[in-house]
């Protein structure tokens, strides 16, 4: 996060994060969607039906290679920039940047060509509306500047920040207005004297289009503009980011393509079916219409109430879903990457929420007001655009809906499942649309009830994760949840309860858990990472109890058993009755008590036959049967001449936790220590401070140049907290809890 963000964040509530950015760009877009349309007012009345006509066949073709080319960028661009922020690989996310730009420029150059170049053709055989021509030509070069605009508008997407896109937004449509209402007026006069000399009298309509299309490119124009000063204005902190980035593993620009490609091309499917739907649609009913005896002027202007009015007001609520569901994919990729899914299911509750209060308000509104709306607005009293936009009301509901369940499916890397799930709605409104065109010959409100099938089989999805559900206690050490979820398991957690500094094990919680999951395994940290708990022989006396009376497996990391502090004695679980040992698997390694943790070796001790075969099996067929034979020399070394080493390094660490506890205690009281009871990691409570999860990241990587373990990525209970480690010289530890005093002095927080 740039220092501008992490200024930005100091105003905001403690509200999530994600909701106030969402709330910043659906407001954007609402005022879009209003200027647009108030300036199709007097756009509509200019072009007249036949003109609306022209431009939205035109634009509807810009639209699908608008898709093709740019409108899956930002999406995939925001989710594998947050990917990388929330592994603070910031260099990494910078890559991102600069490789989605280049790609950008070359499609969207190449696109932009191709429409320019086949516009005539595109306009006289597929679309049967020759005089489209004009404005397609003049929207192709549209298609280069918003392919480089959403690259830019993803970056800060990802980054976290809505702002950018939102205000940018605006400008565009703002001269977007100005320019199409000019342009039209102007190029309709010029094009109706050419006509009038040419016996074409259409031409004056399809030069109005073609001025009105101006606008859009020049507005995209004033969008990127901004866009760039912005990035202008901030490049030296970008640049300031940069340099302070650790990251060993910097990704190549092949492999980051190959990843961009992976992510947008499911993205371009999921999203564009729905302008391929609407061209697709128009196209049919073109030659439909022509073949049912209806002249262009007819069957344009037709398409023009469609385009021009229906659709347009359409569009404004399900503008808002747009802007939520644009907003919830980094936000949910964040967490999902940092191990704080728990709070996902928050995060679409809300999102789905929000989209119903405007969607099922507008189509009741919709419904009951058309034909007011459409006096008011359009001054038009005739009975066909009223009736248009009563029967498709309900098309606000269905596509706000699709739309966030689509953004869902995205941030939670479910990436083929809406393009899935879009082409089955595809070939079911392709065949009732036809169905309505030619059996029950139903006109223009095909479109309409095409639209409405189309939306209901897109809102049809539901998401459930596959695979039998794992239990864990949180926060835990974050590397659980990938094991879980990579496996194509549920991952269902419980929170640990804190209470007067102290942890314990919420048991009624648990067992509600596995009733509810129908949980088949707990996985269980002992001693506890990060909070250090080492449990008492009655905890998990109970835990086990759980475990047996719901036949679930039990798998006991195990890994610090051998750096418990005084006071303290760690219990094996398996060693407490034959019974528990038979549902156990037990985890232990030397890499973390001997520093060993590069040779790769770890102890798996399963008593259970089947369950010790079964595991067998898994190792197999991973092809990594056998260990290497310097890790089995070093483990078999440490634990038969290392108790010496073990006994100093404990009385060292001891020395380590004291000496953090009274620095936190004169130093930085607002820092609580959670005293650890073994491990070598500190959990420290630094809810005090009163900072949001990206201010005190902030404070530590950028203020105090401390690379600690942020506690939001052991799961969201762990937000406010930090993890150290203390298997370092007490000098090195000094110095970092200096640092983290004077960054702390600096932000005035000790005062």
């Amino acid at each position: 996060m740039s220092e501008t963000e992490a200024q930005t964040t100091k105003k905001r509530t403690k509200k999530d994060d994600y909701i106030v950015q969402g709330s910043i760009l659906a407001a954007a877009a609402v005022l879009t969607k209003i200027i647009g349309v108030v300036y199709r007012i007097p756009l509509t009345n200019i072009l007249g039906d036949e003109g609306n006509g022209f431009y939205g066949y035109a634009y509807q073709v810009y639209a699908i290679a608008l898709m093709i080319s740019s409108f899956s960028l930002p999406t995939a661009v925001s989710k594998l920039v947050s990917i990388r922020l929330a592994k603070r690989q910031r260099r990494n996310a910078f890559r991102v940047f600069i490789c989605s730009l280049a790609f950008a420029i070359g499609v969207g150059l190449f696109i932009s060509l191709t429409i320019f170049l086949g516009a005539g053709l595109i306009s006289t055989h597929l679309m049967k509306s020759p005089l489209s021509v004009y404005a397609l030509r003049v929207l192709a070069p549209g298609l280069l500047i918003v392919a480089v605009m959403a690259v830019i508008r993803g970056y800060f997407q990802g980054m976290g920040t809505m702002l950018p896109t939102a205000i940018s937004q605006i400008i565009e449509q703002v001269f977007n207005a100005v320019i199409s209402i000019v342009g039209a007026s102007v190029l309709f006069g010029i094009g109706t004297k050419a006509g009038e000399k040419s016996g074409e009298e259409l031409l004056g309509p399809a030069y109005g289009a073609a001025g009105s299309t101006l606008g859009t490119v020049i507005g995209s124009l004033s969008g990127l503009l901004f866009l760039l000063f912005v990035i202008f204005l901030y490049k030296n902190v970008i640049r300031k980011q940069l340099k302070r980035d650790r990251t060993q593993n910097v990704e190549s620009y092949s492999f980051l393509l190959k990843a961009l490609l992976l992510t947008a091309i499911p993205v371009v499917f999921s999203t564009a079916v729905y302008n391929i739907n609407q061209i697709i649609d128009l196209t049919i009913f073109n030659h439909v219409m022509e073949s049912q005896g209806y002249v262009e002027k007819e069957y344009m202007a037709l398409q023009g109430i469609y385009t021009g009015k229906y659709d347009t007001l359409i569009n404004v609520p399900m503008a808002i879903a747009n802007a939520l569901g644009t907003s919830l994919v980094p936000s949910l990729t964040a967490v999902v990457t940092a191990g704080t899914k728990k709070q996902v299911h928050n995060k679409i509750n809300q999102t789905l929420r929000l989209t119903m209060v405007i969607a099922i308000p507008s189509c009741t509104g919709y419904f009951v007001l058309a034909s007011p709306i459409m006096v008011l607005l359009y001054n038009d009293s005739s009975a066909t655009p009223a009736r248009l936009l009563m029967a498709g009301a309900i098309v606000v509901v269905l596509y706000g809906l699709s739309s966030v369940t689509n953004s869902i499916l995205h941030g939670l890397n479910y990436m083929t499942s809406p393009a899935k799930n879009a082409a089955a709605a595809l070939g079911i409104h392709l065949v009732a649309f036809v169905l309505m065109m030619t059996v029950f010959k139903m006109n223009v409100y095909a479109l309409v009830g095409g639209n409405i099938v189309f939306a209901l089989a897109m809102a049809v999805k539901a998401y459930t994760e596959p695979g039998e559900s794992v239990l864990m206690l949180q926060p835990v050490y974050y590397p659980f949840r990938e094991v879980i979820e990579d496996n194509g398991r549920k991952l269902i957690g419980s929170p640990l309860k804190l209470e007067d500094g102290h942890y314990t094990i919420d048991f009624e919680d648990i067992e509600k858990k596995i009733r509810e999951n129908d949980v088949k395994l707990l996985l269980f940290c002992s001693p506890h990472n990060p909070v250090g708990r080492v449990w008492k022989r009655e905890e998990l006396e109970k835990v086990a109890a759980l475990c047996l009376k719901y036949h679930m497996t039990l798998v006991s990391d195990e890994i610090h058993s051998d750096i418990v502090y005084k006071g303290h004695k760690h219990q094996m679980m398996a060693s407490i009755s034959e019974e528990i040992a038979d549902i156990t698997v037990t985890c232990t390694a030397p890499s973390k008590t001997f520093n060993v943790a590069g040779l790769q070796l770890s102890n798996i001790i399963i008593s259970n036959p089947k369950l010790r075969e079964k595991f067998k099996h898994e190792v197999m067929q991973a092809g990594y049967s056998q260990p290497n034979l310097m890790g089995m020399e070093a483990c078999q070394a440490a634990y038969e001449n290392g108790e010496e080493w073990l006994e100093e390094l404990l009385v060292y660490l001891q020395g380590n936790v004291d000496f953090v506890r009274d620095y936190l205690k004169q130093e930085i009281p607002k820092i609580r220590l959670i005293e650890p009871e073994g491990t070598y990691l500190l959990w420290l409570d630094c809810r005090e401070l009163g900072l949001s999860v990206e201010e005190l990241e902030h404070l530590v990587v950028d203020k105090a140049n401390l690379w600690l373990d942020p506690g939001f990525i052991f799961g969201a209970v762990g937000e406010g907290f930090e993890r150290i480690n203390i298997a370092c010289p007490r000098q090195t530890l000094r110095q970092a809890m200096d640092q983290l005093r004077d960054a702390l002095n600096a932000e005035a927080f000790l005062n």
